[in-house]
């Protein structure tokens, strides 16, 4: 969904379809064919699950195995927070983890703020409905 405010109104989902597109990420037509953005999700919860909705909603069937590309300190939140809440099998979920790029990136302030704003927070309200952090 639209997450941050000053993006204007486009939602993270077709802001990396965009970026991917403008970069001929796709390689071939058939893959940009094949490809779709979920618009709704306004957290990493939601990104999950909506994306398996949106699957669905494609293919008439759910995934066989789940990958999440992130930043490699998000992993533990998405493998044993969100996998864990919606059900889905350790081992049908991958995580490829990336360490972030650039020299103004705080890392440790980016590990502080993934522990009290995102980890905190959904172990408390695993789907993300009480808390007003999430």
């Amino acid at each position: 969904g639209q997450t941050r405010f000053m993006a204007g109104p486009k939602s993270e989902g077709y802001s990396y379809f965009t970026v991917a597109e403008e970069h001929f990420w796709f390689g071939e037509m058939q893959v940009r064919k094949r490809t779709a953005s979920e618009e709704y999700a306004r957290d990493s919860y939601e990104n999950i699950i909506f994306s398996i909705a949106r699957f669905n909603e494609i293919t008439s069937r759910f995934p066989s195995h789940v990958t999440i590309v992130g930043f490699d300190f998000k992993e533990e939140r998405f493998i044993s927070q969100h996998a864990k809440a919606l059900r889905l099998d350790k081992r049908l979920v991958n995580y490829v983890g990336l360490p972030p790029l650039g020299k103004r990136f705080d890392l440790a302030k980016a590990k502080l703020g993934e522990a009290e704003n995102s980890v905190k927070p959904f172990t408390n309200d695993p789907y993300g409905c009480r808390d007003p952090i999430l």
